[in-house]
């Protein structure tokens, strides 16, 4: 993810976390297509909240878009200033 070495299209993150209703969201490299993953049950990462949004406002433009679409909450899943740890 962090390797400045590949092409532009593969340095593009294209994960994107949901904390709050714990699963992950992934873009297909080649279609685009989002997919939603579930979290393993009563597995909690050990990542701060702003840091998934740090890395949600970092990733494809197309999943940033999708995330801002989640109601109540899609904005602050993007946004590291307003996210508050548990």
């Amino acid at each position: 993810m962090d390797n400045q070495n590949l092409s532009d299209g593969l340095k593009i993150r294209r994960i994107a976390f949901d904390w709050i209703n714990r699963c992950c969201y992934t873009q297909d490299f080649f279609t685009g297509e989002i997919t939603k993953h579930e979290w393993i049950e009563n597995i909690v990462p050990n990542v701060k909240n702003e840091y998934f949004a740090w890395s949600n406002a970092h990733c494809s433009r197309k999943l940033r878009k999708f995330l801002r679409k989640i109601q109540p909450h899609g904005r602050e899943l993007c946004d590291w200033s307003i996210t508050d740890d548990d």
